[in-house]
């Protein structure tokens, strides 16, 4: 990872927002170490790094995705701490946190200890807190309720930014909060309520606390994702305290924007639990006429959750309480990274050259350069220079879709990704002019990385010019093809041995999508599986890489129906539907139940088609699916059918 490059991307969104570096490192770091890491006086730790974009509303995995093994051998065990927290697998989860190992912060005496400190290449205060944060979880499982609520609140204090500060009384324009440090302050406040359900002054200086979290996460100028994301638990629990207060009237607009934010933005995590606790407000205040839309809205969901049910054996979250489904929102996913060996491993497979051929163009031995590909040993700088120039392997921004050189051109590209979903066509072929001007300027001194930056734009206008019709399938699909074969050869026989990064992938399916424009659905069901093995193989979490495999399973569902073949289809209907719920989206639930609905009327199961069709007209108002028209038509059709050969 390029620490030097994220360090000045950072110092110009500071300058462009006009923030106090002593705000960002704010019990993280002091100032004088910033500077220190600025000028490259010393070396700044992932989690340092990662923590500061974080509070930036800036993704780490947009600039790191490789990381030193040490690194990487941490963010594996916090995701084993993860998995075991989601499963409530509360034997693994002490063997994690009890254990010798380096990263077990809890001694023989059952004692939080950082004993292990003077070992860790890492912030140490950012391990502690989350491990610390993992302990309270332990805690609440196995009941000793008290103990959780200290734990938690020991782990939001590590960064000095806890409800114990009298974060409320303070000002929050001084305060920056990375969505770890949002989502811990929640659990902290959760753990005290269910503590003090009787004592109405804890509730009140609780229910403080997370009202000014509202405020600042809303009203903060923060990324709109982070607060689609995080606001529905912060409501939900300032919402809760409000009702046993009886102050009902107070929870109405939070609960309100919950929805909206809910529903406008794609998260289905929390949406059964806030449409509920809005019926329950209106009840109370005895004006529960005024919920029928969400008594309506409630009703589609559980009907959508009701089939997948049917359909699959079992619901994610279904038997998850608030501060599980909190921990499963996705701010700790991290299983995305690969490590240094790793990288070298799947571009030499890129390439198509043997470990011997490396070792000789690198000037390794055979064995030591099977020691770097396992991790086992570290390459010199210099060596690795020559392994990563052999290889064609880019320094760093492995994963993202362009490389950014300037703060600038970081939000270029994501102002462009908002267009082009918007469909502002002109809109975003004018910010890549902007865009190509500014990478220009910044420069990058590489050619894989031009290679990647010109790949992200050639892509880009690609696709405008497809949606706006200014060029023809085959064309289309000429110019997919030589823009993927910049950095990948698709043809390679051990395309799924080798890397690709998020945009590859997408370049893929944008294949696949024209193959399927053109009638050849047999070669859009060879693209998109390059897409469904790629990822399933690797287990990769990372919202990016799900949202492909997303794309992929909807495409594969419908494809494998049009060739009749249904069994297939079902398959990948349930995989596609369980992924876009369990990762806390479900927009796409309807689609997937659209693509059912169609397969069973194909194969003459007409009620169990019209069932399907009125679930799909009645979920698409949650998240404003476009399959609605389409199911309305085919619901009637059916329907006049049925009636008709009844007749």
């Amino acid at each position: 990872m390029e620490e030097e490059l994220v360090l000045r991307i950072i110092n110009e969104k500071l300058e462009y927002e006009h923030i106090a570096p002593e705000w960002l490192c704010d019990g993280i770091c002091t100032r004088s170490e910033y500077d220190e890491y600025c000028t490259g006086e010393m070396d700044i730790d992932y989690l340092t790094l990662e923590m500061m974009l974080e509070r930036l509303g800036m993704n780490s995995m947009d600039f790191i995705s490789w990381v030193d093994y040490d690194v990487y051998e941490y963010l594996e065990w916090r995701d084993k701490n993860m998995e075991a927290i989601r499963n409530k697998d509360t034997v693994t989860l002490r063997q994690l946190l009890y254990s010798d190992d380096m990263y077990g912060i809890v001694d023989v005496n059952g004692e939080i200890s950082d004993r292990e400190e003077k070992r860790w290449s890492m912030n140490p205060k950012l391990i502690m807190q989350f491990g610390v944060m993992a302990v309270s979880m332990l805690e609440w499982f196995e009941g000793r309720r008290k103990n959780a609520e200290r734990y938690a609140r020991q782990a939001v204090e590590y960064t000095g930014l806890g409800n114990s500060m009298e974060f409320e009384d303070e000002d929050t324009s001084m305060k920056m909060l990375s969505d770890k440090e949002i989502a811990m302050n929640v659990l902290s406040d959760y753990f005290e309520v269910e503590n003090n359900l009787e004592n109405n002054a804890a509730l009140e200086r609780t229910g403080r606390h997370l009202g000014q979290m509202l405020r600042y996460i809303d009203g903060n100028g923060r990324d709109i994702r982070s607060v689609a994301l995080l606001f529905p638990y912060i409501s939900y629990l300032y919402v809760r305290i409000q009702i046993m207060l009886g102050r009902a009237e107070q929870g109405i607009s939070p609960c309100k924007r919950s929805i909206e934010l809910m529903r406008t933005h794609n998260q289905c995590r929390m949406l059964e639990m806030t449409l509920r606790q809005y019926i329950q407000l209106m009840e109370n205040l005895g004006i529960s006429n005024r919920a029928q839309d969400e008594e309506r809205l409630l009703k589609s969901w559980q009907e959508v959750l009701g089939f997948l049910k049917r359909l699959s054996g079992n619901v994610p979250d279904e038997d998850c309480g608030f501060a599980e489904r909190l921990l499963r929102c996705g701010v700790w996913n991290g299983r995305a990274f690969v490590t240094e060996g790793d990288i070298i491993k799947l571009y030499r497979a890129r390439e198509g050259i043997t470990q011997k051929r490396l070792s000789i163009d690198a000037d390794y031995s055979m064995r030591s350069m099977w020691l770097i590909e396992n991790s086992k040993a570290k390459p010199q700088k210099n060596g690795y220079e020559k392994i990563r120039k052999r290889l064609g392997i880019p320094s760093g921004h492995i994963h993202s879709d362009i490389y950014c050189t300037s703060y600038k051109a970081y939000m270029l590209k994501y102002q462009i990704e908002r267009a082009m979903m918007n469909w502002e066509l002109e809109k975003a072929d004018g910010l890549l002019d902007k865009l190509e001007k500014e990478l220009i300027r910044a420069g990058s001194g590489d050619e894989v990385k031009n290679l990647i930056n010109k790949q992200f734009i050639m892509d880009s206008r690609n696709v405008i010019a497809y949606m706006a019709k200014k060029i023809t399938a085959k064309e289309y699909l000429d110019k997919c093809k030589k823009c993927l074969a910049l950095t990948v050869d698709i043809e390679n026989k051990k395309i799924d041995k080798v890397f690709l990064r998020v945009e590859e992938l997408l370049i893929i399916l944008h294949i696949a999508q024209v193959y399927r424009n053109l009638g050849n659905t047999e070669k859009a069901v060879k693209y998109s599986k390059i897409v469904i093995d790629y990822c399933e193989s690797r287990n990769i979490k990372s919202q990016a890489y799900i949202n492909k495999m997303l794309i992929a399973y909807h495409s594969l569902a419908s494809d494998y129906r049009s060739l009749n073949k249904y069994d297939e289809s079902l398959e990948y209907i349930k995989k596609g539907m369980f992924l876009d719920i369990s990762s806390g989206k479900g927009k796409l639930a309807a689609t997937f139940i659209f693509c059912y609905a169609y397969s069973q009327a194909k194969l003459n199961n007409n009620l169990e088609a019209l069932n399907a069709y009125q679930i799909v007209i009645n979920a698409c108002e949650i998240f404003g699916n476009s399959n609605r028209d389409k199911a309305v038509r085919n619901y009637t059709r059916l329907k006049n059918k049925i009636e008709s050969e009844d007749t």
